[in-house]
């Protein structure tokens, strides 16, 4: 069942609002660098978190045979009205509605497994892509990274000044220590770092294939989020 939290939040009118409009921009450069690089042009595509078709959309033009998965229905009517060839499937990424080995490629879109609470939902949503995809195929997600919000590169006064309204405001809300932070005023997200993130992937299974930036330098593992690509192995271990 999906988290009732969670799919309260993405169903304010407001929120989903803001997300339609983000239909255009497209991928963001870690997305589009992973896809091109790993994904089966062949394989049909699992995009979990679609939200209201920003991933899901340019990945159809592409050609791809996909299947957008959300928890919010308001998101999945609006992204259905625009995307007709694409199927959506209203669900939970941690229960997910699919046979095993149903798709070649999984896609989890920007930072949405963060969402996820409690912090055991992660560990299942892993697993459960792990599950639907076939041997041999690819998943693609990423994390907020703690590290960035740790180290100060670049030391600039405005990152600093960033920095320190980011651990000031989760003081006051007790999150110190907590996985859970506020990066806004909104719902807490998980962060964590690459190495962990890289940790917990294994765990489900996967072979970690890479980690990947967006092209600048350091935003491999100092990037506001970490971007990694698994593959589930040919044979069982």
């Amino acid at each position: 069942m999906p988290n009732e939290q969670t799919a309260a939040y993405y169903d304010r009118p407001d929120v989903v609002e803001t997300w339609y409009e983000a239909r255009e921009r497209g991928l963001r450069e870690a997305e589009r660098r992973a896809i091109e690089a790993y994904f089966d042009p062949d394989g049909r595509v699992l995009d979990i978190g679609c939200g209201a078709g920003r991933t899901s959309t340019v990945l159809a033009a592409a050609g791809f045979d996909i299947v957008g998965l959300d928890i919010s229905r308001p998101m999945l009517r609006l992204a259905a009205e625009e995307d007709p060839a694409v199927t959506y499937v209203a669900g939970d990424a941690a229960a997910l509605p699919f046979p095993g080995e149903s798709f070649g490629n999984v896609l989890f879109s920007h930072c949405g497994l963060d969402e996820l609470k409690p912090e055991s939902a992660r560990g299942e949503a892993l697993r459960e892509a792990f599950r639907v995809v076939e041997p041999g195929g690819r998943f693609a997600f990423s994390s907020h990274n703690l590290l960035r919000r740790l180290l100060p590169l670049p030391p600039t006064r405005n990152w600093l000044g960033k920095m320190a309204a980011f651990w000031r405001r989760n003081y006051r809300e007790g999150r110190i220590g907590s996985a859970y932070l506020s990066i806004t005023e909104d719902a807490p997200l998980h962060m964590t770092d690459p190495l962990s993130l890289v940790r917990s992937v294994r765990a489900a299974g996967f072979d970690v294939l890479d980690i990947v930036g967006s092209g600048t330098p350091g935003s491999t593992l100092f990037g506001t989020s970490t971007f990694v690509v698994g593959e589930k192995p040919m044979l069982p271990r």
